[in-house]
């Protein structure tokens, strides 16, 4: 048994050291970054979260990565955290329905926070937390919900919020 995880942990820290490439041209990367950004851009109000730190009850997100605050988090007792964008992607599937943005490595400024993903889903999606001990009830995120990721470091788990749109 022992050996099954040392297999699974070694697999899973060689996976995470590969690279990623992008097949598509630089004009689609740029293509779909706008329009993701265009698409995301807006005031959302949390229905359902997990592993929620923060107390978020709230999220903004601006149309541009130029701004110094591309998402802001507003907890319960109006604090606000913002985020800024860097090395970020824009995907768009052919209909449109599947939109999402991802973005990594937001700053040195904001350790604790690795990335964050937002997605309007195209189907649905089971959340779980992957957790051996001390995980979450599972959150069942539905097509056209808008999913939110924050990669919290400082725990080593994410943070998930399905939002509506206002």
């Amino acid at each position: 048994m022992f050996k099954k995880y040392i297999l699974i942990a070694l697999y899973l820290f060689n996976t995470g050291c590969a690279t990623y490439h992008d097949n598509r041209t630089v004009e689609e990367q740029r293509s779909e970054l706008t329009y993701a950004l265009s698409a995301l851009s807006g005031n959302y109000v949390v229905k359902e979260s997990r592993n929620n730190d923060l107390d978020v009850v709230s999220i903004t997100i601006t149309d541009s990565i130029d701004l110094g605050a591309l998402v802001s988090l507003k907890s319960k007792d109006g604090g606000v955290t913002n985020l800024p964008g860097d090395n970020c992607n824009g995907y768009v599937n052919e209909k449109r329905k599947y939109i999402g943005l991802l973005c990594f490595k937001i700053s040195d400024r904001h350790s604790y926070f690795g990335g964050f993903g937002v997605d309007k889903l195209d189907a649905p999606r089971l959340i779980k937390s992957g957790a051996l001990i001390g995980g979450y009830e599972p959150m069942q995120a539905v097509q056209g919900d808008y999913l939110i990721e924050i990669m919290y470091n400082r725990t080593g788990r994410s943070m998930y919020f399905r939002a509506d749109k206002k």
